[in-house]
């Protein structure tokens, strides 16, 4: 496994030099060693002998991405752009936090100028963006001294930072070093009356981002030294409902200190419920490794909590490529070795079972480096009310993408485990991938952690890449299509029966969706047998050819689940189509019936209202967050006609890392509170290149394509990591799972849920504060009706 880190990648794009200078006056910039040697950042302030350690980080419009995360800008460390720049951005992996700004001499009307001004505290400053063909000149002032020789932006190829289309080892446009180490101000200027010989087209300047350096501590306004605690370790009860990140130990360390901070907790369950507690952890000078374990947690009448019920793990991060911050969020071991003056969090999730008597459990949890202790007395108490039947009406579909983790536990890359890779453009090779049985206990366990959390519905594919390769991993068939010689198709379902048998054993059986006679690709792709080759060919949806080639593979995939037992829940499944797409498959599907006049139910997701003339022909819909103004009437109306309709959402709307796990929870009460069955989100398991290190993916949020994670490849029997998202996931879906139970008890209760339900504000700017009172108003409700008040 590739260990590389957002980290490196930094350092390798800053391992050589394009141009060079010095504050001279005049200044002069000349090309650099011509080697490609690392550049050696040198000085030495006061006594020449006696240089000083120093600090860097990554400076750019936002101030959102740093090269150590305990190095911040001081207050007046700023980049900024006057008129005419035009700014591109959500490219995270093209660019550093994601934006990146740009200038043609198009832009600039005559007599005026468009100027980066970048002003920062330090001794040594690289600058970098993007060049190409197009690339045009800059002028450069430097504390008010304009430099010899302008900067050149032109290269044959265009090249940028990170691992796009246009990677390669972007140079910096600008290094300064040996600066006095104190504020200085940069001003880059477009020239439009220069340009190199070899350049065409417009004159074009960018800025992605500057890294500074700085004598370690010296900016006072940027906090100076870290501060240190005079204990071994210290922590006190944390916040389950918002992101921890390596970064906040400054802040960590400074509430330690408010009166507040307590080191006891006291949680409410229900039967069958999961719910999350974290502990804030911060070491002093030295390194120390901590481990933690719960106590036997007991009630009055002696009776206990299983010792399963209490999962302790001390959380492992993950780099966010949109911020570049390292985020807590792959739950790790309950041991852990933690460097000097850093910040951890400890992860408690409590899993109650169905059996479990009512009362108030009270425990320990401790965390010892072997000689000091620090215990955290919790409280548990467990409600009467048994909330796992409420599974039948609810539902957490979750996509699933199993061939992503055979890919990652092979150790192979994302081209040598499939043939090829989202920038290739043939998929012929996808047809001869399956699903490996050595990696099925791996696959096992992630469906195991996906059942516990409500996930009753099993993604299918019958058709390659039938999202036209938006996830890191091409997407094979779990249909292997063959044309015969005779002209006639067979069909494989090796691998499909294999999944669902899969799934089905391990707790996940409710329906079957099966990905999509409205692919997003429209190349089939199949063996031919005459010619003994793969082959493809594109069927435009609608077109007479794409009619021939499903209603061929309708006609027996129908008798094979019918053999299986497996029509009845099984569903033709779409997402995101046109109008048109979508009226071709209801004409298709409805009239294609067996000989009792049975068609195949059908299941989507959508994003936009256009096609509902074709809504009852569904019998599953899930409504995307962008409808939520309209989703309690489309509910009500579907509901009535006896139809399902979940909510769904993807991108950066509950479960990424660019919303607080808080915001998963005001969902949930918002999708209940307009009638919702259930939700649906996208993805469960889509993992990146190197899941356990960087989020990075080309065009969607950090943490978007996955909810949970592997393990790693070092382990001896490698298994599935949870995540601070899907935690808190499981826990809104439990406490959706509470309501509906309440619901089916009386009338009464109905009415009493309905009330406290429609009182519940989602999407406020308040939403912490929102869910923390939702959350008690159900427990403080489930006692009352209980006891009959």
């Amino acid at each position: 496994m590739k260990k590389a880190t957002a980290l490196i990648l930094f350092i390798s794009i800053l391992s050589a030099v394009l141009l060079s200078c010095k504050t001279k006056s005049p200044i002069t910039n000349k090309p650099s060693d011509t080697t490609n040697k690392s550049p050696q950042t040198t000085l030495k302030p006061g006594d020449p002998d006696t240089p000083k350690a120093n600090e860097s980080f990554i400076l750019n419009d936002t101030l959102s991405s740093y090269y150590d995360e305990n190095v911040l800008p001081g207050k007046n460390d700023k980049m900024t752009f006057s008129s005419h720049w035009g700014k591109s951005s959500n490219y995270y992996t093209r660019f550093i936090g994601g934006d990146e700004y740009w200038v043609t001499s198009s832009r600039v009307p005559k007599g005026q100028s468009a100027t980066c001004t970048i002003k920062f505290f330090g001794h040594s400053i690289e600058v970098y963006g993007h060049t190409g063909a197009t690339g045009g000149m800059a002028s450069i002032t430097v504390d008010g001294k304009i430099m010899e020789n302008p900067v050149d932006f032109y290269s044959k190829e265009r090249t940028e930072a990170l691992k796009g289309k246009f990677s390669g080892t972007l140079k910096p446009f600008l290094k300064l070093e040996g600066l006095e180490n104190t504020d200085h101000t940069i001003v880059i200027t477009l020239l439009t009356d220069k340009r190199n010989p070899a350049q065409s087209g417009d004159l074009e300047i960018a800025v992605d981002y500057a890294k500074v350096t700085r004598i370690a501590g010296s900016n006072i306004s940027a906090g100076g030294d870290l501060p240190v605690i005079d204990k071994v370790f210290e922590g006190y009860i944390g916040n389950a409902y918002e992101y921890a990140h390596v970064s906040d130990y400054r802040d960590v360390v400074n509430s330690f200190k408010k009166s507040d901070k307590t080191k006891s907790a006291s949680l409410q369950m229900f039967k069958s419920d999961v719910v999350n507690s974290s502990i804030d952890i911060v070491t002093g000078e030295n390194d120390v490794t901590l481990s933690a374990h719960a106590s036997e947690f007991k009630n009055q009448s002696g009776k206990t909590l299983p010792s399963s019920c209490i999962e302790l793990s001390f959380l492992e991060y993950v780099r966010d490529h949109e911020t570049n911050l390292k985020v807590y969020d792959v739950m790790g071991d309950s041991t852990r070795k933690f460097p000097a003056k850093s910040y951890g969090v400890l992860w408690v999730a409590v899993t109650t079972p169905k059996d479990v008597a009512a009362g108030i459990y009270s425990g320990e949890i401790t965390v010892s480096d072997g000689q000091n202790d620090i215990v955290f007395p919790y409280s548990i108490e467990v409600l009467d009310l048994d909330i796992s039947q409420a599974d039948k009406n609810l539902t957490n579909e979750l996509w699933m993408y199993p061939y992503s983790a055979n890919r990652y536990y092979s150790g192979k890359t994302v081209l040598e485990y499939f043939g090829t890779d989202h920038n290739k453009s043939s998929k012929l090779s996808l047809r001869n991938v399956y699903l490996d049985d050595q990696y099925m206990s791996q696959l096992a366990a992630q469906i195991r952690l996906y059942a516990a959390g409500g996930g009753e519905v099993i993604t299918a594919t019958v058709m390659e890449d039938a999202w036209r390769n938006q996830t890191t991993d091409p997407y094979p068939s779990m249909v292997k299509w063959t044309k015969k010689s005779d002209n006639t198709w067979a069909f494989d379902y090796t691998d499909f029966d294999k999944w669902v048998e899969l799934n089905m054993a391990n707790g996940v059986s409710e329906k079957i969706k099966c990905y999509s006679l409205a692919s997003w690709n429209e190349n089939l792709i199949y063996f031919d047998e005459a010619s003994g080759q793969n082959k493809a060919i594109t069927c435009s949806i609608g077109s007479n050819s794409w009619k021939a080639v499903w209603t061929a593979f309708l006609t027996d995939f129908m008798a094979h689940l019918k053999q299986k037992g497996w029509f009845e829940i099984t569903y033709l499944s779409m997402d995101e189509r046109s109008t048109e797409q979508i009226a071709a498959v209801c004409d298709l599907v409805s009239n294609f019936k067996d000989e009792n006049g049975n068609s195949f139910k059908m299941s989507m997701a959508i994003n936009r209202l256009h096609s509902s003339a074709y809504f009852d022909y569904f019998k599953d819909i899930s409504i995307s967050s962008s409808q939520r103004n309209v989703l309690g009437d489309l509910v009500a109306q579907r509901t009535a006609k006896g139809l399902t309709t979940t909510f769904y959402t993807c991108g950066a709307t509950a479960g990424s890392l660019r919303n607080e796990p808080c915001d998963t929870l005001d969902f949930f009460y918002f999708l209940y509170k307009n009638g919702c069955q259930g939700y649906l989100r996208w993805a469960f398991d889509a993992f990146t290149d190197e899941p356990l290190v960087d989020t990075m993916h080309w065009t969607f949020c950090a943490g978007d394509q996955n909810l949970i994670y592997p393990d790693s490849l070092e382990d001896n029997d490698p298994t599935v990591r949870s995540s601070v998202r899907y935690q808190v996931m499981m826990e809104a879906y439990k406490k959706i799972c509470a309501l509906e139970t309440l619901k089916g008890m009386s009338a009464d209760a109905k009415n009493k849920v309905d009330t406290l339900v429609n009182k519940y504000q989602g999407y406020s700017s308040t939403v912490l504060k929102n869910v923390n009172a939702m959350n008690n108003s159900i427990f403080e409700l489930t006692n009352n009706i209980i006891n009959g008040k």
